[in-house]
């Protein structure tokens, strides 16, 4: 029983992050006031609660002078969400003047549907550094499959 309850949890996390990838505004508007509100409950747990025991596991103690401060589950799930946010928003600006992403699930279809302009390409060493280890990042966060990397490295090398 136990075990089916934690794979159930389990499949509502996936089914939650899926859905905060798919739709980041979901995360500010939706599932943060609810995280926020659930971690505020924890913070009021009184010591006579029978979850009390579970406190700092879920939401981390704060540091002192004889003790560690120790993150809890609930501030490592929001910093790896927020994260995720992120490294997506940047994704979605990389490449402004040679290609337009559409995420549609767990691709990214890259395509060129714009004229080349070589009056505003950013040639400098330094500016395809930049990109190439951006397009690395996306990668290595499983953003891009290697295929997308490679069609995109390609790219940024010739322009």
């Amino acid at each position: 029983q136990k075990n089916e309850m934690m794979e159930e949890l389990q499949n509502k996390l996936n089914t939650s992050i899926e859905e905060i990838e798919k739709n980041p505004n979901s995360w500010q508007e939706y599932y943060y006031p609810r995280l926020q509100q659930f971690v505020n409950r924890v913070d009021d747990l009184k010591e006579d609660s029978p979850n009390f025991s579970y406190k700092s596991t879920v939401v981390g103690t704060r540091g002192s002078i004889d003790t560690r401060a120790k993150e809890g589950i609930i501030p490592r799930f929001k910093r790896r969400i927020q994260q995720k946010i992120e490294t997506n928003r940047q994704s979605s600006s990389l490449l402004t003047n040679n290609d337009s992403k559409i995420l549609t699930g767990d691709s990214v279809i890259v395509g060129d549907d714009r004229q080349p302009n070589n009056n505003i390409v950013d040639r400098s060493p330094d500016d395809l550094i930049a990109k190439l280890e951006r397009l690395k990042q996306l990668l290595n966060d499983g953003i891009l499959t290697q295929a997308e990397f490679e069609i995109l490295k390609k790219r940024i090398v010739d322009t």
